[in-house]
């Protein structure tokens, strides 16, 4: 009796270790499908497109691999990298949406958004959340203190933003929109060169141009479309009828 009574315990602990380790699972996943939704929508405002955001992604994991961060840790920064630009989310769309040169007034309403995106990511206790607010508030810092919002400098910006920054710019640089041509991979490589102990971490601009036949290969594999535009662009354009889309999306 003792014998069944032990091994029926056993099997209740097994069955709860089990659920609880599902349940944990179910949970980390909903944290990183939260991070995609919210990277996505900050994509639906901008002129760029999804593939921006994966290749940020892609990006950012390479460069933990190679620095030789924690699972953990490389993982964090894989999910909370493409939500670095949430805050634009709060851009009105006359400035967000402008295809020319932006006044000194709409510059200055621009850079608020790590600002907004670190409000929107806040008051919680969720990591991978507050690990998504430090990279929006510190991915356009500057190693030289001359970034925004908070004029940072050097070791005091946290690494994970200025890992992010540089992933960032070298894919805006070599990526077509309607206010600019897309820079060559070897103009953009250079640029990251002259910017280090300006712009970016020294450290972080050797460790990405180290990787950079790997940083090619995710450029060409997740390539974008032609001169893609944000949805509300295409809509106020008149290449999207609204009609259609609501229709396609039921």
């Amino acid at each position: 009796m003792k014998k069944e009574n032990e091994d029926y315990l056993k099997m209740s602990l097994d069955i709860m270790h089990s659920d609880r380790e599902k349940k944990i699972k179910m949970l980390e996943q909903t944290q990183i499908e939260i991070t995609k939704i919210l990277g996505m929508a900050a994509e639906f405002r901008d002129n760029e497109t999804g593939m921006h955001i994966e290749r940020i992604a892609d990006y950012a994991d390479l460069m933990a691999v190679e620095m030789d961060m924690a699972p953990e840790e490389e993982a964090m920064l894989k999910y909370a990298a493409p939500m670095h630009d949430v805050g634009k989310i709060g851009i009105p769309d006359q400035i967000l949406l402008k295809a020319g040169r932006l006044e000194k007034k709409e510059i200055r309403i621009i850079q608020l958004h790590p600002i907004i995106g670190g409000r929107i990511l806040s008051g919680t206790t969720v990591p991978l959340i507050e690990f998504a607010r430090e990279i929006a508030l510190s991915h356009h810092e500057r190693w030289d203190g001359n970034g925004y919002p908070f004029g940072l400098k050097g070791v005091d910006i946290p690494l994970h933003g200025m890992i992010v920054a540089v992933t960032d710019v070298f894919d805006a640089l070599t990526s077509e929109r309607v206010y600019k041509k897309a820079w060559s991979i070897e103009r953009a490589f250079d640029y990251l060169k002259n910017q280090k102990e300006k712009q970016f971490h020294p450290d972080v601009v050797d460790v990405f141009l180290n990787l950079a036949d790997k940083v090619c290969e995710i450029k060409k594999a997740k390539a974008d479309p032609p001169l893609a535009k944000s949805l509300i662009q295409t809509i106020i354009d008149g290449e999207i009828n609204v009609n259609e889309l609501m229709e396609r999306w039921r």
